[in-house]
């Protein structure tokens, strides 16, 4: 895709606080039409909390599963059809919650690893369910009518920890990943029913030196990337379908590159997006972005990095998750015992300069000259600016303005917004009122559908509230306390909007 060629920005868009020990997993809700978009995380603390987007935008807690499990839960997974919720747990019991009515309850226990389990995955059409443990075992579970669950087969060859395992996204096909260093690739034989083992990965065949953390798919199925504690990942390549269902096809997982030098600590999650882009997290507290290199004189596919994000969470990174629905919405989780929200998004030309001297002189000849003066209540303070001022924040109790826009200094303007309000409200002089609101509103009908703001006119309401009195550009714009900006990019997006809201009122007619 052309923007995985540009400049990409991450911006934090919310930190979501609750768990009271490390959060090791996360899962999104699938794309479900009727279901309502949830991000469940899992924890140290013995709970599982699930998040959802309220009218504001924000990411809220709605419901803490809880007093089922006693020991730490390790991983979470959804159902395809969103309505069963898997959750495994170091008490060696998975537990399957189902969504009704607007609240879960635990409708099955499944028992059967001797110990800690690591991990839980549905399969494509959500009639099968693999679990992973300590006991060095992969159990692979059918769903009965009545949320009944039957152990169809218990799966041996790793001879250490299963740490993950994750299904084909199209087939049945299941991938396990161990500290054993080693990947296997497992399959159902149609003579017996039985399943098996159809292909083992280690170090001689080009694998991992150390313990296999995590896999993913991208979303054709027919790559795979791994992650390890040797601080590598690997992209492995399937030559034929794996819709086949030849014994050789399911061996066809052939080394394709590895990407080393990236991360210096153990890299313990990572997930391929559906547009192509590979996040990793490790414990080096970062995350890292990478996409498919379009460098046409390597004879091979190769895989570059597209960004990295230092000091992503105070601690380890434990699991990186896309969003299904918003492709370029990532959440992490960290030992720290918080998740954030990310987005992923092209730098825009107004954003991209670092330097304040340098983008003074890129920028100073789009800034507004402007002169206002402010009133504050029945007038008794008055103040007045004169020259390249922009527009400036106020606050009714404030004794003075602060430029947001300002040819001094734009790179610092947008670091003064993100501790500001991001709700904007216009304060029309009384020519304006009459004469220009409605104008004023047909040119603004565009920039405020798009934006991710509120904007509003307001009338003057005499000697009780702010006014702004221009002098010459006939109205005044002012942030008014509301909520805070998230993220930088935000911070840069609401000084674009307000540079071309400032031009486009220059030009309504008086």
């Amino acid at each position: 895709m052309e923007l995985l060629e540009g400049n990409l920005k991450l911006m934090e868009i919310q930190k979501l606080e609750g768990h009271t020990d490390r959060v090791w997993s996360l899962a999104w809700n699938p794309a479900v039409d009727g279901v309502p978009g949830m991000l469940a995380s899992c924890s140290g603390d013995k709970t599982v909390r699930i998040w959802q987007k309220g009218p504001s935008g924000t990411w809220d807690c709605s419901a803490v599963l809880e007093d089922t499990h006693t020991r730490t839960v390790r991983s979470c997974a959804w159902s395809p059809s969103g309505k069963l919720l898997a959750t495994a747990s170091f008490d060696g019991t998975t537990a399957i919650w189902e969504y009704l009515g607007g609240y879960f309850g635990c409708v099955a226990t499944l028992e059967g690893h001797d110990n800690e389990v690591k991990s839980v995955s549905w399969n494509a059409s959500g009639s099968l369910l693999a679990t992973c443990g300590r006991d060095k075992t992969v159990w692979i579970w059918e769903i009965q009518p009545g949320n009944e669950f039957e152990c169809v087969s218990v799966l041996q060859g790793h001879t250490q920890d299963v740490k993950m395992v994750h299904w084909h996204p199209s087939t049945e096909l299941l991938v396990s990943v161990s500290y054993d260093n080693t990947i296997r690739v497992w399959a159902e034989d149609g003579d017996d029913d039985d399943w098996h083992c159809v292909q083992t990965i280690s170090e001689a065949s080009s694998g991992h030196t150390s313990t296999v953390w995590a896999l993913s798919f991208n979303s054709a199925g027919d790559r795979m990337v791994t992650c390890s504690d040797d601080l590598t990942l690997k992209i492995w390549d399937t030559s034929c379908h794996p819709s086949e269902t030849s014994a050789n096809c399911y061996r066809s997982w052939q080394h394709l590159c590895t990407l080393s030098g990236y991360h210096d600590r153990t890299i313990f999650s990572v997930h391929w997006s559906r547009e192509g882009l590979i996040a990793s997290g490790a414990a080096d507290d970062a995350i890292r972005f990478f996409s498919e290199s379009k460098d046409n004189s390597v004879d091979q596919p190769s895989y570059k990095m597209l960004l990295k994000k230092e000091k992503a969470h105070h601690m380890d990174v434990n699991s990186v998750q896309w969003n299904p629905k918003e492709p370029r919405l990532l959440a992490s989780a960290s030992d720290d015992g918080t998740i954030k929200i990310w987005e992923l998004s092209e730098v825009s030309s107004f954003s991209q300069a670092r330097d304040p001297g340098k983008s003074c002189r890129r920028k100073a000849q789009v800034f507004v000259r402007s002169a206002y003066s402010v009133v504050y209540g029945a007038r008794t303070k008055r103040e007045k600016k004169v020259g390249e001022i922009g527009l400036s924040y106020s606050e009714p109790s404030a004794r003075s303005h602060i430029p947001l826009i300002s040819s001094a200094s734009p790179v610092l303007a947008a670091a003064f917004l993100t501790t500001r309000p991001a709700t904007l409200e216009i304060f029309p002089s009384w020519p304006m009122r009459f004469l220009q609101t409605p104008k004023v509103w047909s040119c603004l009908f565009d920039l405020v559908f798009c934006s991710r703001i509120g904007i509003k006119i307001n009338e003057p309401k005499g000697g009780d509230g702010l006014v702004a009195v221009p002098m010459r550009l006939q109205f005044g714009v002012y942030f008014i306390s509301s909520r805070r900006i998230h993220s930088q990019q935000e911070a840069a997006l609401i000084q674009a909007q307000l540079k071309t809201l400032y031009l486009i009122l220059r030009r309504v007619p008086s």
